[in-house]
């Protein structure tokens, strides 16, 4: 049964609502339900335990504890666990052990115990299983850790992410016994908990049901899996349905430097200047070692200057170094941005590149997957289409990971070089032709082309394609404004569309979610766009944005945080209060929290847009994005901000 048979209950931003427990016969009914569906957290102290669930459809909510007054019923909590399928947050390392360990009979010091030694010292399940004597059993089990877009991520600081109603930090001591009274409050602060695990549940379906649909597709359970570790799972049981071989989980490690060159050319990569030839020559002669990530790192600084425009290649990627300016379209200029459709993937398989350890099977899979995914594509098969997408763009990232079995950093270090230096061929040919290229990253570059000299530029980008065999996407923008290469707005020439990046942009990640990018007041970067694409005032957006989420910011504070006496916990949520005096500050040494002067700490969501919003703070804000995107000085401009 897939996530799309289950509608969740509704929770609303600010709207409390009445707890609600199971009694058995509430809780046999919902058993029956299409895909029973419970969230459930686990808190563990050294004379407290408890193993909290809350439906999915109906938010009723059924606890397990273990306290001086008494354990739970074990049937009872198998049952449960038999007959729903369970959503937790780090759960396959963390509560699934605690959970099963605590149906094994283990005390509540024996559980602080293990719960201890799973916290501090990162014991594995296995692991657990063996020094604690007991066996985890079977669960329908997803643990929305990996799937969710960000790494050492706190579920706190999604729900920051998500607008949660409610965020609260652990009460109490994790080392200290509680009280009666304190374990209530506990319950309280576990069941808000839910709520958010609820909330990211709900923002990560379409994630979840990709992965469903994989798992059916090549009988894997996919679904407590990052992209990059579906991509693997998939490869690496294609490969072995080919050849009979199972590698496990074994990785194969590559020496710590290579004496000889490291990288290698293909043939079609030539330049025409001495110095882009010398690069060339510089990167094909040196030798690459490898850091303690298991990655190369660049044996030397390589920038080079094409036209106007100075490009620094790197291990991640090639980007050119601008700083602070606009560029616009004119009557006699085209403004036009072009990117590499697919272009590590067809470094990949134009180059016939592969893991040393898998062999050339792993081309042979690779392309397989690549032609299907073509195939759906053309075929409108959008399931099967996002499904290889996300194996195709996945895999890359293990090449890189030194606990991946795709890993691979010389194939790694091949495909981002040749990607660069090959981009570098395209921007010096435009550039001897005449054409300004005005930025490039990463698989794309941004180009001014006289419209007189439009036909030129394409036949030279059409002997760049059939050289290189990459074939480029072209969109024609109005207007682009740049802090730098990677914080930037674009706007489109004929619909006025904008793409955003870096600061600007409202989401973030692998692939691009809220979950991906704390807020940082929204309403100023939506300022700045409605005053580029609009010529609306910045004041007059600002004041008439009615949404309190618009005007938060969050921030990860190591240790917690704490205004005057208020503890904060360590995910902080503001806005900027008129008449708000101080700062909040880091717990531990007192030092101020960076941009925290005249914030307002927000625990709970208002239910009303708040009076006191300093909205001048917001201008100033709003102004000083428009400096570092080159534009504050001139005289239209500040025309137009009032």
């Amino acid at each position: 049964m897939l996530i799309q048979d289950v509608q969740p209950f509704k929770l609303k931003l600010a709207e409390p609502r009445p707890i609600s427990y199971f009694n058995d016969q509430e809780l046999i009914e919902a058993s029956r339900h299409a895909n029973p569906t419970m969230v459930f957290d686990i808190e563990c102290y050294r004379n407290y335990y408890l193993a909290a669930f809350m439906d999915y459809v109906s938010a009723r909510i059924i606890t397990f504890e273990i306290s001086p007054e008494g354990r739970f019923d074990h049937n009872k909590l198998h049952w449960i666990i038999q007959n729903f399928r369970l959503i937790g947050f780090n759960s396959t390392n963390y509560d699934m052990p605690l959970l099963w360990a605590a149906l094994a009979g283990l005390w509540t010091s024996e559980l602080k115990t293990l719960s201890d030694t799973i916290i501090l010292h990162g014991f594995r399940p296995t692991v657990c299983e063996k020094e604690f004597d007991f066996k985890i059993g079977f669960a329908n089990h997803i643990d929305l850790f990996e799937v969710a877009v960000g790494k050492q991520i706190s579920l706190k600081t999604y729900a920051a992410r998500m607008h949660v109603p409610k965020l609260q930090d652990l009460p109490f001591d994790p080392h200290s016994d509680l009280t009666q009274q304190q374990a209530v409050q506990l319950k309280m602060y576990c069941i808000n908990d839910l709520d958010c695990t609820a909330y990211l549940f709900a923002e990560l379906e379409p994630q979840i049901k990709l992965r469903e649909q994989m798992g059916l597709e090549y009988e894997l359970d996919l679904r407590s899996k990052s992209d990059a570790q579906m991509a693997e799972a998939v490869i690496v049981e294609e490969i072995g349905n080919q050849t009979g071989i199972r590698w496990g989980y074994k990785v194969i490690k590559p020496k710590q430097a290579i004496p000889d060159r490291c990288y290698q050319a293909p043939d079609d990569l030539k330049f025409q200047t001495d110095e882009l030839k010398k690069v060339l020559w510089d990167i094909e002669n040196a030798v690459f070692k490898l850091n303690d990530q298991g990655k190369y790192d660049l044996p030397f600084d390589i920038k080079t200057k094409i036209g106007k425009t100075t490009y620094q290649l790197g291990i991640g990627g090639l980007h050119s170094c601008e700083k602070s300016i606009s560029h616009y379209s004119t009557d006699m200029d085209l403004l036009l941005d072009l990117d590499v459709a697919s272009y590590y993937p067809s470094i990949i398989i134009k180059n016939e590149l592969y893991p040393d350890h898998l062999g050339s099977n792993f081309l042979d899979v690779y392309k397989n997957i690549v032609k299907r995914r073509l195939k759906a594509k053309a075929s409108d098969d959008s399931v099967i289409n996002e499904c290889l997408k996300v194996v195709i763009n996945g895999s890359f990232g293990k090449f890189g990971s030194k606990y991946s079995r795709l890993y691979s950093p010389i194939l790694l270090l091949q495909v981002t070089l040749t990607g660069q230096l090959t981009l570098l061929m395209l921007i010096e040919r435009l550039e001897l032709s005449g054409i300004s290229v005005l930025s490039a990253n990463t698989d794309g570059i941004v180009v001014s082309c006289p419209k007189a000299w439009f036909k030129l530029m394409m036949e030279l980008i059409r002997q760049w394609e059939e050289e290189t065999g990459f074939v480029l996407e072209e969109s024609c923008y109005k207007s682009i404004h740049s802090r730098d290469v990677n914080n930037y707005i674009a706007i489109k020439r004929d619909s006025n569309e904008v793409k955003t990046k870096g600061i600007f942009a409202r989401i973030g990640g692998s692939p691009p979610s809220i979950l991906g990018k704390n807020p940082t007041g929204w309403i100023c970067v939506d300022a700045v766009i409605k005053f580029l694409t609009e010529q609306i005032p910045i004041e007059k957006t600002i004041h008439s944005c009615k949404d309190i989420s618009q005007f938060l910011y969050v921030r990860k504070v190591k240790g917690g945080a704490v205004k005057g006496q208020e503890y904060l916990g360590r995910t902080l949520r503001w806005y900027y209060r008129k008449n708000e005096f101080g700062y909040i500050q880091y717990l531990s040494n007192g030092n101020t929290v960076p941009r925290t002067q005249g914030a307002y700490p927000v625990i709970d969501m208002p239910t009303e847009l708040p009076s006191d919003i300093d909205y001048d703070w917001y201008i100033k804000e709003s102004q000083s994005h428009l400096h570092e995107i080159g534009l504050l000085g001139s005289r239209q401009t500040q025309k137009l901000l009032f």
